[in-house]
């Protein structure tokens, strides 16, 4: 059932409390906290902004979805270090970017910010938390690298690191 094995059920709770609670927590926290310590006034609350919101949350949470079905299906194994992929995943959401998954987290984040119409967040706290990020998933590809030898080098030359149509390659 949705990937849950008993013996890792302990860690896929803990993996989902820091993706799901703390890290937006710190970063929508912070965020605010910046907003008022230096009394930065709110975005405008325009219908165009909760519309963006809208999309962002959306296509952050079916981007979150289908990586975790296409990790299942295509790889064999879950988000988790201790059940990870045992083929490197190349399908589906992966065919678009390396960390789809984070994309979407990316997405939710976004657009909570735009629905908390925090500027701390968007343009201080969720950039920080970016840099973070991409560190992380750096060094997340040098284990992948090693894991997947064969496969990953192409798989990385030909797909992007995580904005999708940003470095496609053409014969």
């Amino acid at each position: 059932m949705f990937g849950f094995r008993r013996d890792i059920l302990f860690y896929q709770v803990q993996d989902g409390l820091l993706y799901w609670l703390v890290i937006p927590v710190t970063v929508i926290g912070s965020g605010l906290a910046l907003d008022h310590l230096f009394h930065l006034r709110p975005l405008a609350a325009t219908t165009f902004n909760w519309g963006v919101a809208g999309l962002l949350l959306t296509a952050g949470l079916v981007l979150i979805s289908l990586s975790t079905r296409d990790l299942r299906v295509h790889g064999h194994g879950t988000p988790n270090k201790r059940q990870p992929a045992r083929t490197l995943v190349t399908k589906g959401t992966y065919a678009l970017c390396r960390h789809p998954m984070f994309l979407g987290y990316d997405c939710m984040g976004l657009g909570i910010g735009l629905l908390l119409r925090s500027k701390g967040m968007l343009f201080l706290s969720f950039p920080l938390f970016l840099l973070v990020q991409t560190t992380f998933l750096l060094r997340e590809e040098q284990l992948l690298a090693k894991k997947f030898r064969r496969s990953f080098p192409s798989y990385k030359k030909k797909i992007p690191f995580l904005i999708p149509l940003t470095n496609r390659k053409t014969k």
